[in-house]
């Protein structure tokens, strides 16, 4: 229902744009003035159709994240990052027709987007990398919430939250441990809920004393 709602404002808009060029072309307006009120027409038209697409691509991952047993991968928490991917996408390609209805280059700009987003690149490669490793371990799945794992620095627990930034467990002293993803995805991780059982096996020392019956113990 709200992408259909979508669609018929994106429809009754384009509606309205033609009626108005139309009309244009019906006064017969200088070259120079209806060249300049048609591509401020296009510029609110591509406006337009960069936030109905925003708005589309949010309702569409909504729907596929309600679809759990095709598209594991869209899930609520992965939500914000494929809603940033596809903003990024529309504003991209809205930029982009912006430039080329006003004659405008778009080289130097890319080229500019380019060096900026190194920049940024580096100032936050930390993030990133998180970010993109907590995306390839919600896609890969080697662990979920209620596993039990072993961190290859010794620290054991029950998975409680997988987020795009860090991965939570919580020991058998009730004691949170949070690890960065980018740490997770580069070091051994044992899951002891990961075979063929539901069950995990737990190892506890029992001390007894000397000279004690061994069949009893």
């Amino acid at each position: 229902e709200q992408m259909l709602r979508v669609i018929a404002n994106v429809g009754a808009f384009l509606m309205g744009y033609l009626a108005l060029v139309a009309a244009i072309q019906v006064l017969g307006m200088p070259e120079r003035i209806e060249s300049i009120v048609t591509r401020i027409l296009v510029t609110l038209l591509i406006l337009r159709l960069m936030r109905s697409g925003m708005r589309a691509a949010h309702i569409g991952l909504k729907v596929l994240a309600a679809l759990r047993d095709r598209y594991q991968i869209v899930e609520e928490r992965t939500m914000p990052l494929f809603d940033l991917l596809a903003n990024v996408l529309v504003i991209g390609a809205a930029a982009y027709a912006l430039l080329i209805v006003w004659n405008i280059d778009p080289t130097a700009w890319l080229a500019s987007a380019g060096v900026l987003g190194i920049a940024v690149g580096f100032a936050a490669r930390e993030t990133l990398a998180n970010l993109f490793a907590g995306f390839f371990i919600i896609a890969d799945t080697p662990y979920k919430v209620g596993d039990y794992i072993v961190f290859d620095t010794g620290e054991r627990g029950e998975v409680t939250k997988v987020g795009m930034r860090s991965t939570r467990i919580l020991t058998r002293d009730d004691v949170e441990v949070i690890m960065p993803n980018s740490a997770m995805a580069n070091s051994k991780v044992v899951n002891e809920s990961g075979g063929r059982w539901e069950r995990f096996r737990i190892r506890i020392k029992v001390g007894v004393a000397y000279g004690s019956d061994v069949d009893e113990v």
